[in-house]
C-alpha cells in the first residue's frame, strides 16, 4: 500500500491544577480531560459538546448536544498554547485521506451522533474513524479511546510498531500533565 498523505491526530493531555495554576479556569475532565482533534489540509477537526453545564450520559437520538468543528491550525495553536500535546502523524493513502475528508465535511453539516458519557467524544470519535479505515486495529472504543489519555496510549503503540512520528510539546509548569 502506497502512503501519500498525512493526517495528524492533536491530543492535549489531562492535568491537576497546582495551586499555582488555580488562575486557570477550570476545564471538562481534569485528570481525565484534554481534547482530540484530527489536522488535516491546514485545519484541525473536532467533536464538541454544546452545552456546557449537562452534558449527556447517554446518547439522545433527537436532541445532540455536540457539533464537529473546523478550525484553523492557528487557533488550535492559540487554544492550546500552554497545554501539553501529543501529536501522532499518521500516513494514510489517497482513498483513506479522501474518506476522512469526506466524513468530516458531511459532519460539520449534521453531526453523524450525539456527545455523551457513555456514547462517542473526541478520543472515540477519533478512535472510532480510524479504525472504520483500518488504519488502526483494536477493541471497543471504551477499552482504547474512552477518554484522550487512554486514545494517545492506544496511538503511541501503534505508533511504535508502525514507525510514525510523534512529536510532544510541553506545558505550562502550573499544572501537573499526565
Amino acid at each position: 500500500m502506497e502512503y501519500q498523505d498525512y493526517i495528524w491526530v492533536r491530543i492535549w493531555h489531562g492535568y491537576l491544577r497546582k495551586a499555582s495554576g488555580k488562575n486557570h479556569p477550570k476545564e471538562l475532565g481534569g485528570l481525565f480531560g484534554g481534547h482530540v482533534v484530527l489536522q488535516i489540509e491546514g485545519h484541525c477537526y473536532g467533536f464538541f459538546y454544546l452545552n456546557r453545564k449537562k452534558i449527556h450520559v447517554l446518547p439522545q437520538a433527537e436532541k445532540y448536544s455536540c457539533e464537529f468543528q473546523k478550525q484553523p491550525i492557528s487557533e488550535w495553536e492559540g487554544i492550546i498554547a500552554d497545554k501539553k500535546e501529543t501529536t501522532i502523524c499518521i500516513p494514510v493513502n489517497q482513498k483513506d485521506y479522501a474518506q476522512i475528508l469526506e466524513f468530516y465535511e458531511q459532519a460539520l453539516k449534521q453531526a453523524p451522533y450525539d456527545y455523551a458519557m457513555f456514547g462517542q467524544r473526541c478520543a472515540s470519535s477519533v478512535y472510532c474513524l480510524l479504525k472504520d479505515l483500518k488504519i488502526i486495529t483494536g477493541p471497543h472504543y471504551y477499552l482504547a479511546a474512552f477518554y484522550p489519555d487512554a486514545l494517545r496510549r492506544t496511538l503511541l503503540k501503534h505508533a511504535r510498531k508502525q514507525n510514525w512520528k510523534v512529536v510532544v510539546k510541553r506545558g505550562s509548569t502550573d499544572r501537573i500533565w499526565v
